[in-house]
This record gives C-alpha cells, structure tokens and sequence, in this order.
C-alpha cells in the first residue's frame, strides 16, 4: 500500500471523527451559537487558550500563524488525537471511515497569510477568530504541500502550500462562503473544492465531494 494510499485512508478516518464529534455538539442554528460549541476545552491543543484581547477580539493565544510548519503539524494532531479520546470516552466512535461529507464543505485555511483584519470574525459572528482560525473541533489534516487552483478563479494558478483543512457543517457554509471566503482580502481561506492536491483528488475519485 503506498504512502497517498495510507494517507487517505487515515484522512477518510479523520473526516468520521470530525463529523461525528461535531454532531455530538446538536443543532447549530447561527454561527454564534457554532463558534462557542464547536471550541470544545477538551480538544484545544495543550499550550493554546482561546481568549478576547483588550480590543474585543477574540483569537487563538499563540495564534497559529506564528508557529512553524512542523509545529502547526503538530498542533493538528494533537487536535486530532484530543478529539479521538473524547469520542472514545463517551462510547461514539465512528464504526467506518467517512464516504462522505455529511452534507458539508471542506474549507482550507492558510494561517501564515492571514493579515488580523478581523473581518472574518466579524461576518461570521465570531465562527472565526481574529486571525480567520477555524473552531479547532472541526480541523482535519496540515498540508505542506504546493497546491494549484483547479479552474484558477482568481487568475492565479497556485494557491499556497502550508495550510490547515477543516470541516464545515451544512448549516454553517453559507456564512462562512458570503462571510469569509468571499470577504476576506487576504484570500487565506478557500474552499477545498477550488483547489487541487493529490489527497482531494482521491477524495473525488472515491466519489466523496470536497
């Protein structure tokens, strides 16, 4: 079994998990009420704090943006590995590994380009932070890897090549696309499906939509 093989088996076993913890959290009718659910204490990363600054924003202390590739490699998998005994420990662990998105969208953020505008967190009633961070309940997979947009929407042919995937649930894709892909000027989030990387290919070809 080769390295991609392995790789999108493991990313399909992390989609479950995400879908089904997240689901744990109940209906999420507003972005609001995401932003506090879906920022679990039990599954923030050791050594981060979730805090609103003397200005009134709310972000991620350190912010991720300031860590290296190899530690926001980490910091994922601790993420991951958190979110994994929690499901464990209250009996609902995924049976299989995901062959869909449960209705939702994959979304890829690239903390190293985010400016701290603000804006995200603001169209999106506080579901990002400050710096257009993702609720870590939903993150997925790090990628360190060049990627291409498939139909190059903003005239560019390459998007950037460090950054975090996460998972959006149904309910929420509208205000995250008008909010925050559409809004930012940064252009640190895009949807997954606008880009092209080996292991969202696979998903494709395993007929899971990205």
């Amino acid at each position: 079994m080769d390295n991609v093989t392995l790789a999108m088996d493991a990313l399909r076993w992390r989609l479950a998990e995400c879908i089904a913890w997240c689901s744990r959290h109940g209906s999420m009718p507003d972005a609001a009420t995401a932003a506090s659910k879906l920022r679990t204490p039990e599954v923030c990363p050791r050594g981060f704090t979730y805090l609103r600054d003397k200005h009134g924003y709310a972000q991620m202390e350190p912010p991720l943006g300031f860590q290296s590739s190899e530690q926001l490699q980490d910091v994922v998998e601790q993420a991951s590995s958190l979110r994994v005994e929690q499901l464990k420990l209250s009996n609902s662990y995924p049976l299989a590994p995901a062959n869909h998105l449960a209705g939702g969208r994959l979304l890829c953020y690239a903390p190293h380009e985010n400016l701290a505008e603000g804006v995200e967190e603001k169209e999106t009633q506080g579901y990002f932070d400050v710096h257009a961070t993702p609720p870590w309940d939903t993150w997925l997979w790090f990628v360190t890897q060049q990627t291409r947009f498939q139909n190059r929407p903003y005239r560019q042919e390459f998007w950037y090549d460090t950054y975090l995937i996460s998972w959006v649930p149904p309910e929420l894709i509208n205000i995250v696309d008008t909010g925050a892909v559409y809004t930012s000027s940064t252009f640190a989030l895009a949807w997954a499906d606008e880009l092209d990387w080996e292991l969202l290919a696979q998903l494709r070809a395993a007929n899971i939509p990205t």
